[in-house]
């Protein structure tokens, strides 16, 4: 039976969490629902001091398994266990010794489904971001950015980048990990995101269940840079896993049935989109939440700092002040006219990469830029379009 609260528990169990009350009273009751709803029956119960049922499962076993062929073979020998176990027969009835004392029955398993919870091996240093990749090499080190960080890390403080799309949000974290020497990982958030699958997958063979844990889930328990990307267009009722992580560095997961703890040396960031006409799919950001780490707001690279990213080049000083031009008139068309579209350094670095095979800049333009918007905005598209042939020609 499902454990039913009334407005005022679910109130005093958000207070718990950490979320001021002065927020909590300004919440309709469905958004506190949606809270609550994200949270385990044990973890309400626990804030509640509500006892815990008698009969408390037995512990997980820990699998650890270097590839999915092991995990694989862990799952068929757990099978044919179960099935030798089926097939044993029964021993005959021997009563017993008068010198011997009948042995304890055993107490039954609490356990409805045996669990056991798989680790697949991962190679840490090879997430530690190398001086040879392409957005490493010729990233910008923006250094008052990298100070900042270095800043909220020493104070153990998560932080959010915000920032239109394509300024570089993504590389500034992947270079911070790469200045630290120390393993990165991303995961792109969106309204779509499943918190459950996050953490791993659940697989039941016969009688056992195995929990697989994801990638994200090691990545925390060791020092890293992990990156939450798109958190703007997560529906702000279903981030409590967020408000566990910054509040008290550890949250519980259902399907493995544990707490897992950040390493004290772990650098949470998440990165998003302000809102604004131009993007698709924001929810109304959770200020709570918000509240809970600091803020960079990242500004759109200025024309030396795209000189050093594109400085090897093959193209000329010209052609590559040209695009330079055409990117600055581009991105103030948009902004003026609120066109949904974005003109990002993924896109720039797309046409140079073009005209550098020997495309000329219109077609190099089309293949990098203009074909992106075309089939979702063709408003945008030929709006786009127009000033392009104005700056280029046909």
């Amino acid at each position: 039976m499902a454990l039913e609260l009334n407005l005022e528990q679910k109130k005093e169990i958000m207070k718990q969490i950490g979320l001021p009350a002065s927020y909590i009273e300004t919440q309709e009751e469905e958004d506190i629902d949606g809270y609550i709803s994200e949270i385990p029956e044990d973890e309400l119960k626990a804030y509640l001091g509500i006892s815990a049922i008698k009969g408390t499962p037995a512990p997980a076993e820990q699998i650890k398994v270097e590839t999915q062929k092991e995990l694989k073979k862990a799952v068929e020998e757990e099978k044919k266990k179960e099935e030798n176990g089926k097939k044993k027969p029964k021993a005959p009835t021997v009563a017993p010794s008068p010198k011997t004392k009948p042995a304890p029955a055993k107490a039954p398993s609490t356990s409805v489904l045996g669990l056991k919870v798989v680790t697949p091996s991962l190679d840490f240093s090879e997430a530690i971001p190398k001086a040879t990749d392409e957005d490493i090499a010729s990233f910008v080190d923006r250094v008052s950015y990298m100070k900042l960080l270095d800043d909220f890390r020493k104070l153990r403080q998560s932080v959010i980048l915000m920032g239109e799309a394509g300024v570089g949000k993504t590389t500034m974290a992947r270079y911070y990990a790469y200045k630290n020497k120390l393993p990165f990982f991303t995961i792109s958030v969106d309204a779509l995101l499943s918190i459950r699958e996050m953490f791993g997958s659940l697989h039941i063979v016969g009688g056992t269940s195995f929990f697989v844990e994801s990638e994200f889930i090691q990545f925390v328990q060791i020092p890293s840079v992990i990156l939450i990307d798109e958190i703007t267009a997560l529906d702000p009722s279903r981030n409590f896993v967020f408000h566990q992580i910054l509040a008290q560095r550890r949250f519980y997961v259902k399907d493995s049935d544990k707490h897992y703890t950040l390493d004290p040396q772990t650098f949470v960031m998440f990165a998003g989109n302000p809102p604004n006409v131009k993007y698709t799919g924001l929810t109304k950001f959770n200020l709570a939440f918000a509240d809970r780490m600091g803020a960079i707001l990242v500004e759109p690279l200025s024309r030396k700092e795209l000189d050093t990213i594109f400085k090897n080049s093959s193209l000329s000083k010209q052609d590559l002040t040209g695009v330079f031009n055409y990117y600055d008139k581009i991105r103030e068309l948009i902004n003026t006219q609120k066109l949904r579209a974005e003109f990002t350094l993924r896109s720039l670095r797309r046409i140079v990469g073009f005209m550098e095979l020997g495309y000329k800049p219109r077609t190099a333009i089309d293949l990098g830029f203009l074909n992106n918007i075309a089939p979702f905005e063709p408003k945008v598209h030929d709006a786009i379009l127009s000033e392009t042939k104005a700056f280029y020609g046909n």
